[in-house]
């Protein structure tokens, strides 16, 4: 795994919460609007019982998913600013800050036009900087 791999756990774990939160409120509405089934006509259909415990069961273990994935989502974010603000460079840990923990629009990855314009930096400058950064993280945690 490559250092911006590895950084890149952060983003990719965001998506993850997005989508067990689209989930979650899907399976709110489902639960929600649960109507009574009619029976006047001669079909076979499950019980409106079971349709309600299984979209309940769901919602449940979902949720007990999402509380996990959060809890692990703060270590991640914890163990990883903590290996970024340990780097000896200011500008390094300034540039990874800002690619891989301030979350940008929609959970993307803050651009690097983004981070120039708010480290007063060229964009050129803010990739140059941000390839020695990945080189420092990858010298001071070789993990592979």
């Amino acid at each position: 795994m490559t250092a911006k791999e590895y950084l890149m756990q952060v983003n990719k774990s965001r998506n993850t919460i997005k989508q067990y939160e689209e989930e979650l409120e899907r399976l709110r509405i489902q639960a929600a609007g649960l109507r009574a089934v009619t029976y006047d006509s001669d079909r076979v259909q499950t019980s409106p019982d079971d349709h309600m415990l299984n979209t309940m069961a769901k919602l449940i273990d979902t949720e007990a998913e999402y509380t996990e994935i959060i809890k692990s989502h703060h270590e991640l974010i914890i163990r990883i600013t903590e290996q970024i603000n340990a780097l000896p460079d200011s500008n390094h840990v300034e540039i990874l800050r800002q690619r891989y923990l301030i979350p940008y629009r929609n959970g993307q990855l803050t651009p690097f036009k983004v981070i120039a314009r708010r480290t007063h930096r060229s964009i050129d400058g803010c990739w140059h900087l941000h390839g020695e950064a990945l080189q420092a993280f990858t010298k001071r945690y070789a993990w592979q």
